[in-house]
């Protein structure tokens, strides 16, 4: 198991921060955009252009584990989301999500870390090349993840409460992002720890799913 703490950032509000990975044998792929909000709420976006919507999938497992099948779930669109392009994680705890909406609890009463979302990109040579680089850019290597599947949990927390950063036990390889914020209006300062894990299967998922805890579960597939 490889234990690694990619690094820790301190940004503000509106800056767009691009999560660009690659295997250390191929070139840096942009996969995720995360970005926070004046007010404390989360932006969060795949690089992938289309997408469905469907419910009912996730299924949480024992030490905090998710399941989810690949062909499972209720759809609740007959044609892709298109022109859409982001989750909105609003501070009251609200999520907008491709048009739908749910419910999770506040972020401005966030006390501990809690989950975000779950990331689970297709293959990554399906995601855009980074042709030029851009000033809130981080890159990763992650030695496999062109041969393996890369997941990606997202977390949030109290900045006073976001160390030690999440780690999953038995892991191939993980690494994680903190991304720290002290410059909300009338929200206490928050980070957030993109932890991302190589997982063992090379089964890699048909569409990219975005998982996240609500009153009901949900997921996003890509399906471009």
């Amino acid at each position: 198991m490889t234990n690694c703490v990619a690094g820790v950032w301190d940004v503000e509000p509106r800056n767009r921060v691009r999560i660009a990975i690659s295997s250390g044998k191929s070139p840096f792929r942009g996969v995720l955009w995360i970005e926070f909000g004046r007010d404390g709420s989360i932006y969060f976006g795949p690089r992938n252009p289309k997408y469905a919507y469907v419910k009912g999938t996730a299924k949480e497992m024992k030490d905090g584990e998710v399941f989810f099948s690949y062909d499972e779930g209720t759809p609740l669109s007959n044609e892709p989301l298109e022109n859409v392009n982001k989750l909105s994680f609003h501070a009251s705890g609200v999520i907008n999500t491709f048009g739908r909406r749910s419910i999770r609890s506040s972020i401005r009463d966030i006390q501990k870390r809690e989950l975000l979302c779950h990331f689970l990109p297709e293959k990554l040579s399906k995601f855009p090349l980074i042709e030029k680089q851009k000033k809130f850019d981080i890159g990763l290597n992650i030695p496999g993840s062109d041969e393996r599947v890369l997941c990606c949990s997202i977390f949030i927390a109290p900045i006073d409460h976001a160390l030690p950063p999440v780690e999953e036990k038995g892991a191939l390889f993980q690494a994680s992002v903190l991304l720290s914020c002290r410059s909300f209006e009338n929200v206490q300062p928050l980070c957030v720890q993109l932890l991302f894990v190589l997982k063992d299967s090379t089964e890699f998922p048909p569409y990219t799913l975005i998982v996240w805890p609500a009153k009901e579960a949900n997921v996003i597939k890509n399906t471009g």
